[in-house]
């Protein structure tokens, strides 16, 4: 999987590839695997569900969200949607505020406490991955970190390309990608 002068992607797998591929995936997963049940004894103890998880991901990365994108982000219902928040307001993890451009707009954004639970869950992860690592013999550390340079670069290359819409033509909810 070469990339051309022209063409910073790689290409398409050629033959034999595929099982190349499908192997590295499944090495991979039980590292996933493992990481999802270290992080959900947290979910566990702080009886915090994935959904609140997600959402305050969500507004960790992008910031203040609107409800209605904020709904499309879950592919759930508006009702269903402010179920939710009000859940999360009265745990402390979430305010909803007027957007200042258009007051008709709900926004909703992290409070203090919300960004805290989301920044102990990366310490948490970053800590298991960590503890992978120091595993690892020190010439397999290179080859991870070279590894997981070209992960890296690879997952940059996809953040800049389109998202496929795969919704289905009558939704009208926002893209997940759509400012």
């Amino acid at each position: 999987m070469t990339a051309t002068n022209d063409d910073p992607r790689p290409s398409a797998p050629g033959p034999g590839e595929n099982d190349l591929i499908d192997a590295i995936v499944a090495e991979y997963e039980p590292i996933v695997a493992r990481t999802r049940r270290a992080l959900a004894g947290i979910w566990l103890d702080r009886k915090v569900s994935k959904t609140t998880l997600f959402v305050l991901m969500q507004l960790e990365m992008h910031g203040p969200i609107s409800m209605s994108r904020l709904a499309g982000l879950l592919d759930a219902g508006l009702p269903n949607v402010t179920g939710i928040v009000t859940r999360m307001e009265e745990l402390g993890f979430v305010e909803r505020v007027r957007d200042e451009r258009d007051r008709r707009v709900v926004l909703v954004t992290a409070t203090a406490r919300g960004g805290e639970m989301v920044q102990e869950l990366e310490a948490i992860r970053r800590q298991h991955l960590r503890q992978l690592v120091v595993e690892l013999d020190p010439s397999d550390r290179q080859a991870c970190l070279q590894a997981f340079r070209a992960l890296r670069e690879a997952a940059e290359r996809l953040d800049r390309g389109a998202l496929p819409d795969t919704r289905p033509a009558d939704d009208h909810t926002p893209h997940p990608r759509s400012p």
